[in-house]
């Protein structure tokens, strides 16, 4: 009786060494397994690197990122980015013996995330590998480290590396307009169809706006609220989808654009819109004040002198083809 006493608190003892040896090991592991950021708002730029070559900088600009120093990139996947960084956790080390091929998976399609504070100081930088096989945690290793880690977060089933897989149109904003609405010094829209209706907005040096027709350049002051209104229907120029990976795109803008937008920014950089009506596809009238009333129009490929190619639905950005008339008449 004794001894199997004394083999039971042996054993008890030996698992309790055992854990705490156990613990006290992962404890120092996860050192380097420090991968959330508590406060995103400290983060300024990441850079996110494929293995296929493909990489992005995205950099805080107030509430906006911009992509590249080009782009605005979509609310949607960067809030979800951020609200990963901000609840990833460890969920568990994985096996020895798995290891090697969580390294060599991490090897042929990792991603690496470097993040950077408003200090240009780097806060972390660390690699996204594949998932486990029950499709729960995600593998991350700390750069400078070749220990795995599984990580999750708590809340949400199923894996975290898509939320760092750039994918360049699935993460650029659909929204069009190319300047901060701030830099807006000038814009012209025109009607080809409709040469008289054709208008110019000139901000002065009151930061007010006057209004003209493009072959008259007699100014007249616009109407306040309409010029305000107005500007915002162009900040607001939202597509349907990015379509430069359409083969066609060339062909389906060929044809003469029912209208043109041109804006000019304090810089003096000029970029310029053209809006092209989809023949075959039918949609509701013109607005009242409308240059195209009359013309049933639902969607429009929209070709920008920048390289990109929107297609857009025409009753989503009816407001900003106002004509002239529309502002001098109000």
């Amino acid at each position: 009786m004794f001894e199997i006493k004394f083999l039971k608190i042996a054993l008890i003892f030996a698992l309790l060494g055992t854990f705490f040896f156990s613990c006290k090991d992962s404890s120092n592991a996860l050192k380097d397994a420090d991968f959330a950021v508590e406060n995103t708002n400290d983060i300024q730029r990441i850079h996110i690197f494929k293995r296929n070559g493909v990489q992005a900088k995205f950099e805080r600009h107030g509430d906006d990122w911009i992509i590249n120093d080009r782009d605005l990139a979509n609310s949607d996947p960067m809030e979800t980015l951020l609200k990963t960084l901000k609840t990833m956790r460890v969920k568990y080390i994985p096996l020895k013996a798995a290891e090697p091929g969580i390294i060599k998976e991490m090897g042929s399609k990792g991603i690496k995330v470097e993040l950077y504070d408003r200090k240009n100081e780097k806060i972390k930088c660390f690699y996204v590998g594949g998932g486990d096989l029950a499709g729960e945690s995600t593998y991350l290793i700390m750069e400078n480290s070749n220990q795995p880690y599984a990580v999750s977060i708590p809340t949400l089933i199923g894996l975290i590396r898509t939320h760092f897989d750039y994918q360049p149109l699935r993460w650029r904003s659909r929204y069009i307009y190319p300047f901060p609405m701030e830099e807006l010094v000038e814009m012209e829209m025109t009607y080809p169809a409709e040469p008289l209706q054709s208008l110019r907005l000139k901000k002065n040096s009151n930061g007010q706006f006057s209004i003209s027709a493009i072959n008259n350049l007699e100014e007249k002051p616009a109407n306040i609220s309409l010029a305000n209104a107005y500007i915002k229907a162009i900040k607001d120029i939202r597509s349907e989808a990015i379509v430069n990976d359409l083969e066609e795109k060339d062909d389906l803008t060929s044809n003469n654009p029912f209208a043109t937008l041109k804006v000019k920014n304090a810089k003096g950089e000029t970029k310029t819109l053209s809006f092209h009506k989809i023949e075959d596809e039918i949609g509701t009238q013109g607005s009242e004040a409308d240059p195209l009333k009359g013309n049933n129009i639902f969607r429009l490929y929209i070709k920008t002198s920048w390289g990109d190619y929107f297609l857009a639905q025409y009753p989503v950005i009816q407001d900003i083809f106002r004509p002239l008339n529309y502002f001098i008449s109000k």
